[in-house]
């Protein structure tokens, strides 16, 4: 459940999407109708997905192509950025990466085969 009645905005959905970026983006008034609106749109997986990839853009954009700082600024986006939460989901995308890759999958497959 969400308070749309606050002023602070809300981040949504799988990618937490900001609410007020997207009517900012979306040039929608912000007003309690469109976020609702808005909050009820970006619990659709695509839509906030495609949102994220926007988002990011804007970010990378932002930070003049440095990844690592679009990325902070991705996870907190009115202040300036957060480096140490960027590198701690950094960390975490890597050992997926590694852990989920196809070789480690195959691996993990045959062994359980033997």
């Amino acid at each position: 459940m969400f308070n749309i009645n606050d002023k602070k905005s809300v981040d949504v959905g799988i990618f937490m999407i900001n609410s007020k970026e997207y009517l900012r983006r979306n040039s929608l008034e912000d007003n309690t109708w469109n976020t609702a609106r808005a909050m009820e749109l970006l619990q659709d997986f695509d839509l906030n997905f495609s949102e994220a990839i926007l988002t990011f853009n804007s970010c990378l954009k932002k930070a003049k192509g440095d990844k690592k700082k679009a990325w902070g600024y991705y996870n907190q986006w009115n202040n300036g950025g957060n480096k140490e939460y960027s590198k701690d989901i950094s960390a975490i995308i890597q050992v997926l990466k590694e852990y989920f890759s196809v070789e480690m999958y195959n691996k993990h497959r045959k062994e359980l085969k033997d």
